[in-house]
């Protein structure tokens, strides 16, 4: 089963950013984004402190304690 990053999208959506904004923001690519909306993958740790950055202060709590 796999493990979808919802908040991810739920925030980029909040935020009005679309997956090719949030890519070019963490140095990834919009296909990476999309993996991690939809379970695919994972993000490493550096990308998800910078996740945390952009979507501070509330994203990544529990998305943290999860992986």
């Amino acid at each position: 089963m796999r493990k979808k990053l919802e908040s991810l999208k739920k925030y980029r959506n909040k935020k009005g950013l679309t997956q090719e904004e949030v890519a070019k923001k963490l140095g990834v690519t919009q296909g990476a984004v999309m993996n991690w909306e939809n379970g695919y993958r994972k993000p490493n740790v550096y990308v998800m402190k910078k996740m945390a950055e952009i979507f501070q202060p509330f994203f990544f709590v529990s998305e943290c304690r999860t992986y």
